[in-house]
This record gives C-alpha cells, sequence and structure tokens, in this order.
C-alpha cells in the first residue's frame, strides 16, 4: 500500500491531537504515518468488508493496535472516540457477532 502522504498524516495528527499551537507533531512522524496508514486501512476493510464483530469489538481492535505502535494512551481514547460516530454512521450500531443492525 502506498505510503501515506504529508496532508494525510497532518490530518491523522489533527484527529489525535498530536499537533501543537504552532503546528508542529508532538509526535515522531515515522509513528504518525504508521498511524495514518493504519487509518487508511482501517477505513478501506471498512467499506469492503461485512463488520467484523461488535462496533465495541471494532474500536477496541483499533485502541490496541495504535497502542501497541506505541501511541500515548490519551491520544489513541481521543482518535477512537472521534471515530466511533463515523463509525456507527458507516455500518450501523454493531450489538453482536452476528452483525445485526440495530441502527441504519
Amino acid at each position: 500500500m502506498q505510503k501515506p502522504s504529508e496532508d494525510e498524516i497532518r490530518d491523522f495528527a489533527k484527529k489525535i491531537g498530536a499537533v501543537d499551537e504552532d503546528g508542529n507533531y508532538t509526535e515522531p512522524r515515522n509513528k504518525l504515518a504508521a498511524g495514518a496508514l493504519e487509518y487508511r486501512k482501517e477505513l478501506a476493510k471498512q467499506a469492503d468488508e461485512q463488520p467484523d464483530g461488535t462496533t465495541a469489538e471494532q474500536l477496541l481492535r483499533l485502541h490496541d493496535e495504535l497502542l501497541g505502535e506505541g501511541f500515548v494512551r490519551d491520544l489513541v481514547y481521543d482518535l477512537v472516540v472521534s471515530i466511533a460516530p463515523a463509525l456507527v454512521r458507516r455500518q450501523g450500531l454493531q450489538l453482536n457477532p452476528k452483525g445485526t443492525r440495530t441502527h441504519e
């Protein structure tokens, strides 16, 4: 998969609060690039596949992957919380592994 552009990295950094008031990254750029790439992969996967597990399980996997990449726990939490509404809008609220949609 192609490396993320600087715009994707900056957007990802802004989403997780890793940009200071001067516009500088507060996390290492290589970690932000890895996170932006994972974020892009996750969005592509969600668009192409049926939901895998409950909404909570999907968000927990993303949370764990980002922590595994070395991101600061508070930033990961903020990112997951900011992604949750879009995930629910995109695929509905998944309450069980059978994929029953309770929200459209």
